[in-house]
């Protein structure tokens, strides 16, 4: 690779005139209780430039030697050189030579003492407990993604500077080591150590070299596992390919389901992008302390447990499909981010909006029965679309300027808006149109790097279209349209302006034209009437020749649609003719009119109240959702009678499914009604709706009793009663302490945060100390469960908030070495509807260190406004509505 092949205008990148190779790793002498190591590193490179010196990133590091050798020709000469102090902000140490070196190749060996961490990031340590011993076990595995692998070892920690990599670990003889490749040899020491702690044999792990790839995709782990083991069906280089789920002792058999998928998903992948998996082996593993929900490390996959492990006597059913779709989105990366990397990470999305479409493609392909693209709808595109309708969002593409810009844009723009926005063009272009220009990007860059125009190219090849003049405003471009759609005679007039969810758009906001498939529909059985485009600012079209249509057929286009109060009215007349994926549309695009003052909230009620009778479980999540923001926002700031109202309102909405689901499921039940049931009864259990409510306090009384996927459903609706005891809110803390299955504690942190009896209000909140200060039975990585949940309960919102305020500085001591977890955590305070604590919030955090999640704050800040504005703006309204007195 050239110096001209490099992006020169990224910020804080290394110097261009050295581009590593290979590098030989070595990692000993692992001290589990002073938590830490040494390693030796040496990093062959070529000179592409003349240069003085070699910049390497590091962090928690600290170099013992260093010795430098230059090549040329056949010459090998030692280049002498001065270490120059650590830069600790950019994370950099300066290698500076004695003599400037002009081209050739040189190699850097570099001893080092590095540090075990604690934070879930680079080399560190995970704590659990063992099933059959109970006693405390250590699992050690790294995790590097984005720019974490200098805290492992010295190197140039770009995406764009890939090389092949070597390792070799010393460790326990007992512990099993595992990396990207498989093992080349293995033996016991004989020279007489022994581990750093004790005296057991040590023995030596090496693997096979790599495939060129990006240091962040470099791993291993450490401990005492076992695995189930599987292959796929077809060969690859005249082998099959062995899958390997690795979990700690006793644990094994949870894999299964994951297990069973990988095989199915490696062989689809392989197949639609006509390029063979790359690697001789997969394994997944399950860290006890995960960050995120998985990492794509290049033939080692790690997973958090309820991301990988399913029991199928007590997990909650609904994690199958988060196993299901987690791990098919791990595997795509294998494809679509490791074998070809984005070349910087301005365009991560071209890494996860990918990963993100095609593993739910996976899914569906796999298990068709479950229709996940209707589920993909309501969670992912709808989510994608609130957080860009906020003026602090940010473009699909987005200027990354230090390594701390890089954990905030890990968020629903990069995975969802570019996950919707890639389906969007492959139903326009079509899906084999689509993965053949897909299969032409990844084999022109195979094991390289590339960019969004690089992807255009290929799509463009196959298609015989002009992809970036369609798609470079969805991608350079903040935000998204709403079409407006007025009916005069034979004819529609649609207009397209940005979308902002205060409603407040200024000309300066709307200089954007977006390329817009309109697809209109006249009924889910039926053809799409038009695939006319608007692509200007305005146009006419012929109105379709039926009683009822709709635009945007299967909310496919990343855009809202506000219809005239006739043609609505016609669509709420029709909602039977219309699919899930047009039902969730409509009723998110209704919602987002509402708050952002389109439409009287009192309209959106009236629209809830068509689907009383609506049996689809997307439709209903999509609805619960509306729901649960309305009274989140609106019960914060009015008084207890229009809190009562609105819990009315809600009883009266659930009752009919909830009465027909019951809490038995029912002979030959769809699919639909199993995932439906937890759902409504969660919903109509919370809202106080008294038949609901008395059976979960009964099955509360008998809690083996509970099946799995109601266990959320009656730990939430005992503590939503004013009435909640505390021994009931010991009960459950007894749970969430020794846990049944891998997904109960997410389950049961979530249920803490319906408490209201006063009571036990600040016991829940006090629950946060466990996680925020470190001294806790809650593991940190799980604290936005708690948080989020607490966040939007109007009952202890404000006293979440005074805990951050009253215990900053301990909080921050413990997040800021997560950035991702402290971003997360911010952003649960947008739940809040009152001015005042917007401007608390202003005034906190003028003066604190913001780095890592300031962007997270200004969204958080930006909702809390557009909260603000929707109850003082429809107060009269909703309180007439819903005859409040």
């Amino acid at each position: 690779m050239s110096a001209a092949d490099l992006d020169t205008s990224i910020h804080n990148a290394l110097p261009l005139s050295l581009q590593p190779t290979h590098y030989d790793l070595h990692i000993f002498d692992i001290d589990e209780t002073n938590d830490t190591f040494k390693g030796s590193v040496t990093i062959d490179l070529d000179v592409v430039q003349e240069t003085d010196k070699l910049v390497l990133n590091i962090r928690d590091i600290v170099i013992d030697s260093v010795q430098l050798k230059f090549s040329l020709t056949k010459t090998v000469t030692e280049v002498g050189c001065t270490i120059e102090p650590t830069d600790v902000v950019n994370e950099t140490v300066v290698l500076k030579f004695q003599e400037p070196v002009k081209s050739g190749s040189l190699k850097a060996i570099i001893n080092y003492t590095g540090v075990i961490q604690s934070n879930m990031t680079g080399f560190y340590k995970s704590t659990y407990k063992d099933l059959a011993s109970d006693e405390t076990k250590t699992m050690l595995s790294t995790q590097f993604e984005a720019t974490e692998a200098r805290r492992a070892f010295p190197c140039l920690d770009e995406p764009n500077r890939k090389a092949t990599f070597q390792l070799s670990i010393v460790t326990r003889a007992n512990y099993t080591v595992l990396s990207n490749m498989p093992v080349l040899y293995c033996r016991t020491l004989d020279d007489g150590k022994k581990f750093a702690t004790d005296s057991r044999e040590l023995k030596v792990v090496q693997f096979e070299k790599t495939v060129v790839m990006s240091t962040y995709l470099l791993a291993w782990a450490i401990g005492e596992f076992e695995y189930l083991e599987s292959f796929t069906e077809r060969s690859y280089n005249g082998s099959k390919v062995p899958i390997r789920v690795y979990t700690a002792i006793g644990n094994k058999e949870q894999g299964r389901f994951a297990l069973e998928t990988s095989t199915k998903v490696v062989d689809f992948f392989s197949k639609i992008f006509d390029i063979d998996y790359p690697l001789p082996k997969l394994d997944l593993l399950c860290v006890p302390n995960f960050t995120c929900n998985a990492m794509e490390n290049f033939g080692l996959l790690t997973f958090r447990a309820t991301a990988l492990l399913f029991d199928i006597q007590k997990s909650d059913p609904k994690y199958k499909t988060r196993v299901a779709y987690v791990v098919s989105h791990e595997i795509a990366h294998q494809w679509f981010g490791n074998l070809v990397t984005m070349n910087w990470w301005n365009e991560l999305w071209l890494n996860e909006g990918f990963a993100t479409w095609v593993g739910w493609l996976a899914v569906d392909e796999l298990y068709p029965e479950w229709n996940v693209f209707s589920t993909f709808v309501s969670e992912s595109y709808e989510s994608a679309k609130s957080l860009d309708s906020l003026r602090n969002s940010h473009p699909i593409e987005v200027a990354i300027n230090s390594a701390k810009d890089i954990d905030q844009v890990f968020d629903a723009i990069s995975y969802l808006k570019g996950a919707s926005v890639i389906r969007m063009l492959s139903q326009s272009v079509g899906i084999d149109v689509f993965l053949k220009g897909v299969s032409i990007y990844l084999k022109k860059h195979k094991f390289g790097n590339a960019k969004t125009v690089d992807l255009w190219s290929g799509i463009s090849e196959a298609s015989g279209i002009d992809i970036p003049k369609l798609m470079d405003n969805w991608i350079k471009k903040q935000g998204y349209p709403y079409l407006k759609v007025d009916s005069n005679g034979g004819k529609l007039t649609i207009t397209q302006t940005r979308f902002l969810a205060a409603g407040d758009v200024t000309p300066e906001d709307d200089k954007t034209i977006w390329w817009v498939p309109l697809n209109i529909s006249v009924g889910s059985g039926n053809p799409v009437v038009t695939n006319h485009a608007l692509t200007e600012k305005s146009t006419v079209i012929p109105k379709p020749d039926s009683p009822f249509f709709k635009l945007n057929k299967d909310s496919v286009g990343v855009y809202r649609v506000f219809y005239s109060a006739d043609l609505l009215k016609q669509i709420s007349e029709s909602l039977e003719q219309f699919s899930a994926e047009d039902k969730v549309g409509l009723l998110a695009d209704v919602n987002a009119a509402a708050i952002a003052g389109f439409l009287p909230t009192s309209k959106l009620l009236e629209f809830l109240l068509h689907f009383k009778s609506e049996t689809d479980y997307v439709v209903w999540s999509e609805i619960i959702k509306s729901v649960e923001h309305l009274n989140s926002v609106w019960s914060e700031s009015f008084d207890q009678r229009l809190s009562g109202s609105l819990t009315k309102f809600c009883r009266e909405l659930f009752a009919a499914q909830s009465e027909r689901l019951g809490f038995e499921p029912k002979d030959n039940e769809s699919y639909f009604d199993g995932q439906l049931r937890p759902l409504i009864l969660l919903a109509a259990g919370t809202s106080g709706l008294e038949p609901v409510a008395s059976k979960c306090l009964e099955l509360f009384q008998n809690a083996t009793a509970i099946p799995p996927s109601l266990k959320q459903v009656v730990y939430s609706t005992v503590l939503s009663q004013e009435n909640a005891t505390q021994e009931q809110f010991d009960l459950i803390l007894q749970d969430l302490y020794n846990p049944s299955s891998p997904d109960s504690v997410e389950t049961i942190l979530i249920s803490l945060g319906s408490v209201q009896n006063d009571l036990v209000v600040p016991q829940a909140v006090k629950l946060l100390e466990d996680c925020l200060t470190g001294h806790g039975r809650i593991a940190l990585m799980n604290v936005n469960f708690l948080a989020g949940s607490l966040a939007t309960n109007p009952k202890t919102r404000v006293l979440v908030w005074n805990f951050v305020k009253e215990n900053y500085d301990a909080i921050s001591h413990t997040m800021q070495t997560s950035v991702i977890l402290f971003d997360r955590f911010v952003k649960t305070l947008k739940e809040h509807a009152d001015i005042s604590i917007h401007n608390e919030i202003l005034e906190f955090f003028s003066n604190k260190n913001v780095d890592g999640f300031n962007r997270s704050l200004q969204q958080a800040l930006d909702q809390i406004k557009t909260n603000y504005a929707w109850v003082q703006r429809d107060r009269a309204n909703i309180v007439e509505y819903l005859n409040v007195e």
